[in-house]
């Protein structure tokens, strides 16, 4: 194969290609699961979601010793734990070359052999370069092959197949968990959190334009925003969430900004900051499931903290107050 001849067919573009026999059946149009080191991955195409998950957390994950860094086991690990939906692993394959780390067997007896990469980064140009020549020397000895490049820290799956009309096939992750003694953490269950933080955040700021109300000479409105991307929602492959900026406004500018900081912070369930004229303040939800407790940090020190009520609001509208208070 020549560089200069090599193009690549995204699976995600609108281009429709002609399938050889040997394709009809191709391991990127079905579920994947993988495990990454401490997580579970359900890869899929999503051009192609599936109505219904073909893998469960409780039937089809076992308990694997933790490890404190999850790219040093990664390969070892997929190549291990891989299944495909609708197709037989066989790990490792015995009747080939060297090189190969899974053989995919589906049900007509059509076989796919798969060599895993495990990289921090996406594709480079040369990489898939070098890729599709592998694959073509493999096509040469009449081998049906692909080359599986996981991003660990995008949680992104790249399959590279077809060398005679190159194509790349990028999957996502559906689902992720994590398994051990004391049961399964669910990628729902992160999902659910982020929805909660939302609500409390909705709830807070309602009671502050009912304060603001009646208060003369401002107003609010909620017009910026802020990307919620934190590091167990990037983990658990949650996507980011645009959260509204409230802001207290006297004669057309912000004298308060109540900024979400965190849903995930140490010793509280969430925090705001609030940026006034005179400094940032540290708001944090100290309730529980059934409900907020704002409670509103002490500048002076950072173990002692109030009710955020209408008192504690209105002395944050007091710059005197400000100076001298929390």
């Amino acid at each position: 194969m020549k560089r200069a001849d090599l193009s690549v067919e995204n699976s995600e573009s609108e281009e429709v290609m002609t399938l050889s026999t040997a394709d009809q059946t191709r391991p990127s149009e079905h579920q994947i699961l993988v495990n990454l080191g401490n997580r579970y991955v359900v890869f899929a195409s999503q051009n192609s979601m599936p109505r219904s998950m073909d893998f469960d957390p409780e039937k089809d994950s076992e308990i694997l010793p933790r490890v404190a860094d999850e790219s040093d086991v990664a390969g070892h690990r997929i190549a291990e734990t891989l299944r495909v939906s609708g197709f037989e692993t066989v790990n490792p394959p015995k009747a080939y070359d060297e090189g190969w780390d899974v053989e995919l067997v589906d049900a007509k007896g059509a076989r796919v052999l798969v060599q895993i990469k495990v990289a921090e980064r996406e594709l480079k140009q040369k990489d898939v370069v070098k890729y599709f020549e592998f694959l073509a020397k493999a096509a040469g000895k009449g081998q049906d092959a692909q080359i599986w490049n996981f991003n660990v820290e995008k949680l992104r799956l790249s399959i590279l197949s077809n060398p005679s009309s190159p194509r790349i096939d990028t999957l996502e992750p559906i689902d992720v968990w994590e398994r051990t003694e004391t049961g399964v953490y669910p990628r729902s269950r992160i999902v659910r959190r982020v929805a909660e933080w939302a609500e409390r955040l909705e709830m807070l700021y309602s009671q502050v334009i009912e304060w603001v109300k009646g208060i003369a000479n401002l107003q609010t409105e909620k017009t910026r925003t802020v990307v919620m991307a934190e590091e167990l929602m990037q983990k658990y492959a949650v996507p980011d969430k645009e959260l509204p900026i409230l802001d207290v406004i006297a004669n057309q500018s912000p004298v308060l900004s109540f900024v979400p900081r965190g849903r995930w912070i140490l010793g509280a369930r969430g925090r705001v900051d609030i940026i006034t004229q005179t400094g940032t303040y540290i708001l944090v939800d100290q309730g529980d499931d059934e409900a907020a407790n704002w409670k509103l940090v002490s500048r002076k020190n950072r173990h002692e903290s109030e009710d955020f009520d209408a008192k504690a609001f209105a002395n944050l509208l007091d710059p005197n107050e400000q100076a001298d208070g929390y």
